[in-house]
């Protein structure tokens, strides 16, 4: 975390690898940070399912509706969070839609980029862009996959 002055910068350990060290350093918008931690959030709830699975397969569904809806809820809890605690408000949008337009934005971001990533370093792990994606596409659509 770098202050100076009335400024802040806050770098993480390495940044996202597609974007130059120069890129990386640029300011960026905070919802940019805010999908950062919901793509880690999803990227939990992948590696906990490929982990239980190996344990043996999941028949009914259950262990996919328990962390589908374990992810909801965390990142439901981490934006309510987040909201509460804005000391900037202009951080933020005010407006729910246009909120949740640029959230999308974000995790679609975040989502290709990762996509080109395991495309190119580690196809077998194409299963988390790409349920990224999906979900993107239904929450902006509202139709269920």
């Amino acid at each position: 975390m770098l202050i100076v002055k009335d400024d802040i910068f806050i770098s993480g350990f390495g940044g996202d690898p597609s974007r130059t060290l120069t890129q990386r350093r640029s300011k960026a918008p905070a919802a940019r940070d805010v999908a950062a931690l919901i793509n880690s959030i999803d990227r939990s709830v992948v590696a906990a399912q490929e982990r239980a699975l190996k344990g043996g397969p999941d028949e009914q569904g259950r262990l996919a509706a328990a962390l589908s809806l374990w992810r909801e809820h965390s990142t439901a809890a981490f934006l309510s969070g987040y909201h509460d605690n804005l000391a900037n408000r202009r951080l933020w949008p005010a407006d729910r839609a246009t909120a949740d337009a640029m959230l999308s934005f974000f995790l679609l971001d975040r989502a290709l980029s990762d996509l080109e990533h395991e495309l190119a370093h580690r196809p077998d792990r194409l299963r988390v862009p790409l349920a990224a994606v999906i979900r993107i596409f239904t929450d902006i659509t509202g139709e269920a996959s």
